[in-house]
């Protein structure tokens, strides 16, 4: 699914439920390693706003932070930096090339976050919040998004590659959440290839991007599920199956 802001696509990961798992209970010993804000989209008016935000793993390919006050666990954020290397590689093995810059190869994690900051590096940032309390979706929840936004010099960008994580919709750490980690990260591949291969570049100004259509796109982030998971996305399955069969997907 895709939202519009600043003139730029925001890819969201959508289900229809009827409830989400209960929130862990969180823990009050966490290690913080930093502290920072964080500009985040209002689902019902797709205006931003800031949230406070502490990091709480970091790893050579990620780092998990978590909207202060989010009931996560540091076992689940443990988890979903375990979990973040398979998924990686199940993306990238797929999607995924290696350009060169300044003499080193690269791959687009490290080339979102040199357009973003100047800084190849190769870490991830994904941030775990609520975000379905700014959603209104009737029994829809979204379960995370990828703004392209925070890539480009864009207003209230958050100037990283980074991925958003709904806290509460899925189990963070679980099959399901790092599914959509997953589908989200082939967002941001996809959007790097368009940069890289689908714009025009005139005296190092990017003038016009080129990207994908959605209906690729989304597809291909929906082939990441059974990528990472080796199964098909049953829920997705029997909701297509309970529509009519001329629904277009």
């Amino acid at each position: 699914m895709k939202k519009w802001l600043g003139g730029l696509s925001v890819f969201l990961t959508v289900f229809f439920v009827t409830g989400c798992p209960d929130p862990a209970k969180g823990d009050d010993d966490k290690n913080v390693l930093a502290r920072r804000k964080f500009w985040a989209i209002n689902m019902n008016t797709d205006q931003s706003y800031q949230i406070d935000a502490e990091l709480l793993e970091s790893r050579t390919n990620c780092e998990i932070w978590v909207e202060k006050g989010a009931k996560v666990s540091m076992a689940q954020v443990k988890q979903t930096a375990d979990a973040y290397y398979g998924v990686y590689n199940s993306v990238y093995n797929n999607f995924g090339w290696l350009g060169s810059l300044r003499g080193s190869t690269i791959d687009q994690v490290a080339y979102a976050n040199y357009l973003a900051n100047g800084n190849p590096s190769k870490k991830l940032t994904i941030l775990l919040l609520d975000i379905n309390k700014t959603n209104s979706l009737n029994n829809a929840y979204v379960a995370g998004y990828f703004w392209p936004g925070d890539i480009l010099s864009n207003l209230n960008s958050n100037q990283c590659a980074m991925i958003y994580m709904d806290a509460y919709a899925q189990t963070p750490g679980g099959k399901g959440f790092n599914a959509t980690v997953a589908h989200e990260l082939q967002h941001l591949f996809n959007f790097i290839s368009t940069i890289q291969f689908r714009s025009v570049v005139n005296e190092n100004v990017l003038q016009n991007i080129y990207p994908m259509d959605t209906w690729i796109n989304e597809g291909l982030s929906e082939a990441t599920y059974r990528l990472y998971t080796g199964e098909h996305d049953q829920g997705r399955l029997n909701w297509y199956s309970a529509e009519n069969s001329s629904t277009n997907l």
